[in-house]
């Protein structure tokens, strides 16, 4: 069987635009030529849900593997300001989540600058569509862009003034009343924390942990985690590291502040990483002693956040000197295996448009090629 083909794609004489895999019915990804590519980002308002999903998927995975030019990322993404399928948004997160680690991590700072202010122009209209809050009217669409659309909100969206403003007031509603379920629905909790301690850490922070040892709901604890890892100051991540492990967090809870300080960017990887090496022993001794499972996962998030060959080599060095590095060695070889196909995926980048911040900065102006 061929694991390749081509499609004649000379003669679209009177088409406005060609999709392979019609439907998404095959399992294969399809790469464009980049003239019959402008045709579907033209006409994309015209293209179903399941290709539009499909479409993102393919352009990602092809632009990442270095079979297509990563600026075709810009100019697909730039096409979706008025998505309001929450399928779609789904994928569509997904690609700008990826994104994002490769861009924070990899590029200068004022491209990184530039990607997030074109994600939050990307999700703003999705917002206003939707809201923070369920109506009487919402169908299964509307419940689950809300939730998507909202955590997208959270992470790119958190320096707009209302939405903050919005965002620690319904905070203060819950840590006022911690277990009474009607003070914050649980589908907006995490984002409305995530964008209170980005917003507002130094005055949130004290009160999201009084909160989180008085509230009986597990699920609202872990999205308490989710928020301490996103602190934007050193002073904050590091007390909220230390929290980790003060006693106050159950043992199968210690991965979620780290996951969510490494995933945070740049300096959050790296207080991860600091952290992980001055703390070996504690970590050690308080879950891989007792549940290698669970401690596994402390080598995977040591390196989630990285995406150099450096940090790679810097990851794997430090485990390998540990005692524990047979049992944690499959572990290990997926985190750096992953660091060095992201390393790999900054390298295309930086070799086409995508590492400019003005291709960023005027991509939504140019989102009809």
């Amino acid at each position: 069987e061929q694991k390749t083909g081509k499609v004649d794609c000379a003669n679209l004489a009177g088409a406005s635009f060609m999709k392979v895999n019609f439907g998404q019915h095959v399992p294969v990804r399809v790469l464009y030529p980049e003239p019959v590519f402008k045709r579907l980002v033209q006409n994309l308002k015209a293209i179903p849900a399941e290709d539009r999903i499909g479409l993102l998927s393919d352009t990602f995975a092809t632009c990442k593997a270095g079979g297509a030019d990563p600026g075709f990322i810009v100019d697909l993404l730039s096409g979706f300001k008025e998505e309001l399928n929450h399928n779609v948004w789904s994928e569509l997160s997904a690609c700008l989540g990826g994104l994002e680690k490769i861009i924070l991590q990899g590029l200068d700072d004022d491209t990184g600058a530039a990607f997030q202010d074109f994600c939050s122009k990307l999700v703003l209209p999705a917002f206003k569509y939707i809201g923070w809050d369920q109506l009487p009217s919402d169908d299964d669409n509307a419940k689950g862009l809300r939730s998507t659309v909202l955590s997208a909100v959270a992470k790119y969206c958190y320096k707009d003034p209302s939405i903050s403003a919005e965002a620690v007031k319904r905070c203060k509603a819950f840590v006022a009343d911690p277990n009474n379920v009607a003070s914050l629905n649980a589908d907006i909790r995490l984002a409305v924390f995530d964008v209170t301690v980005k917003s507002e850490g130094d005055a949130m922070f004290d009160e999201l942990i009084k909160a989180h040892d008085m509230v009986k709901d597990g699920a609202a604890k872990i999205h308490i985690y989710g928020a301490l890892g996103k602190a934007q100051s050193a002073t904050l991540r590091n007390r909220a590291l230390e929290f980790n492990l003060s006693g106050s967090v159950r043992s199968q809870d210690l991965i979620y502040i780290p996951m969510a300080m490494a995933s945070s960017g740049k300096d959050g990887a790296e207080a991860v990483f600091d952290w992980m090496q001055a703390e070996y022993e504690r970590i050690y001794e308080i879950i891989g002693a007792t549940s290698m499972m669970l401690f596994q996962n402390m080598v995977r998030v040591s390196g989630t956040g990285f995406v150099t060959h450096e940090k790679a080599d810097a990851v794997e060095n430090f485990w390998k000197a540990k005692q524990v590095y047979q049992n944690v060695q499959k572990a290990l070889a997926q985190t750096v295996e992953n660091i060095r196909s992201n390393a790999l995926f900054v390298d295309r980048l930086k070799n086409s448009k995508a590492a400019k911040a003005p291709t960023w900065g005027s991509a939504m102006a140019d989102s009809r090629l």
